[in-house]
């Protein structure tokens, strides 16, 4: 019995070192079960449990609350002691929550060490992850906005971060949501692109923990929307990400009409509601982050309220497109279950061409070629404008004919199931004048 029990022994001390301590994740995510994610915003001084209250019955399986805090430190005074609060809220209303701590490189968090997060982990099972919102600006800067009175991190000093985060994700069963929109000039560029091809360890770390990276298109920035569509469509397309999604933002419209008003009242709701229906419908998104203007879009503060016993009281009330519009297109999705979101082999399918971009960024004597699509992609096909980065100030298109034209970031398309693969190196060989592409897109579609 002696010797049994020490080659029992044995055998456990070689094997759980190979064990993969995962936790089941603590809300799954599919095509079958998306998830929406509402904020509740320190922009808008909300009440937690009142906006909680708001929200339907019957769509708060499917909402997780974003704690949403602001890098600016004039609108957040303490961002553990808020979020905290905020997520203690939600778990005694036994709802999911996300905590935003960062806006661009801002973030109330520290990018150095995981104690609170892991603390947060630990002690809140409703806690389902970290959201890290524009993911494009704000990097190794001392504009004053950086809550610690400091530098900012710079941009690798985040993808380490995103690295320990995902490891704490698959630790904790939970998520990290990345969101990205406009490609700026600068080599530390941050498009989806530059994300895998300049920090291997973050691209390795995706692959390696696909299940618990969500990554989101954004629309903050009045143009680049085709450009960045197509690359965190690529994210996930490419295998690096199993869910992906939309963070919608009306700063980015751009009326070519009234040009003279400001971009927050330009925007017919409707148009947000439309370009989500047709993202979730065509490519597969799993997940709505906002409308992220809150106080524009959503939850509207009204007049306070007096108490019985003579406190004052925040009210709220939604603006009448929520319930309206974006509510009720994610209805469509899930509770009246009229349109199915596909998988990503059937959006492989669907798609038929990728863009893969082959362009090594240390060798291209022009920025752009190895971090983006190709320039002149989508001229001619849905682009609404001549489609060319800063210049595709429309994210709508002019036609359903064609699907989204992805840009991937692995040489396997074909093993992938695409019918056909491009390299962006080969681009004007394949198609020397955008007559020849648009022909040749019209023999497929």
């Amino acid at each position: 019995m002696k010797y049994r029990l020490i080659i029992i022994s044995i055998l456990l001390s070689l094997l759980l070192p190979l064990k993969v301590f995962a936790a089941e994740m603590r809300r799954p995510l599919s095509p079958q079960q998306p998830m929406y994610i509402f904020h509740i915003d320190v922009w808008n001084n909300a009440d937690p449990q009142k906006v909680i209250d708001l929200v339907p019955e019957d769509m708060l399986p499917y909402t997780v609350f974003n704690i949403s805090l602001s890098a600016s430190p004039s609108v957040t005074k303490d961002g553990y002691r808020t979020a905290e609060s905020w997520l203690r809220t939600c778990a005694e209303n036994r709802v999911w929550a996300l905590i935003q701590p960062a806006s661009g490189g801002h973030s109330w968090f520290s990018d150095y060490n995981t104690d609170v997060y892991r603390y947060f982990f630990e002690t809140y099972p409703n806690l389902l992850g970290f959201n890290y919102c524009e993911q494009f600006w704000g990097f190794d800067d001392a504009d004053g906005l950086h809550p610690f009175g400091v530098k900012s991190p710079t941009i690798s000093d985040r993808m380490n971060h995103f690295v320990n985060l995902l490891d704490l994700a698959d630790e904790f069963g939970g998520y990290l949501v990345i969101s990205n929109c406009l490609v700026i000039p600068e080599w530390d560029s941050t498009s989806p692109l530059t994300m895998v091809k300049r920090y291997p360890a973050f691209a390795e770390a995706a692959k390696k923990h696909k299940e618990h990276l969500i990554y989101c298109e954004k629309y903050t920035t009045s143009g680049n929307f085709y450009d960045m569509e197509s690359m965190c469509l690529g994210v996930f397309l490419s295998d690096y990400c199993d869910n992906w999604g939309m963070r919608f933002d009306q700063c980015g419209y751009v009326d070519h009409v009234h040009n003279n008003m400001p971009n927050e009242q330009k925007m017919p709701p409707a148009i947000g509601g439309m370009t989500i229906l047709e993202h979730m419908m065509m490519t597969g998104q799993t997940v709505q982050d906002g409308p992220e203007l809150i106080w524009n879009q959503c939850v509207r503060a009204l007049q306070d309220a007096k108490t019985e016993d003579g406190y004052n009281t925040r009210q709220f009330e939604f603006y009448s497109q929520f319930p309206n519009v974006y509510m009720d297109v994610w209805r469509k999705f899930t509770t009246d279950g009229v349109i199915r979101i596909l998988p990503r082999q059937e959006v492989i399918d669907s798609t038929k061409i990728a863009v893969y971009n082959d362009i090594d960024q240390k060798q291209t004597t022009n920025n752009w070629e190895g971090r983006r699509s190709q320039r002149y992609l989508f001229t001619g096909l849905y682009a609404l404008d001549n489609g060319t980065f800063g210049n595709d100030t429309v994210y709508l298109k002019k036609t359903g004919r064609y699907t989204t034209v992805p840009t991937i970031f692995v040489d396997n398309g074909e093993e992938l199931g695409f019918r056909r693969v491009v390299k962006q190196s080969n681009y004007y060989k394949e198609w020397p004048g955008a007559t020849d592409k648009v022909d040749y897109f019209n023999s497929i579609f």
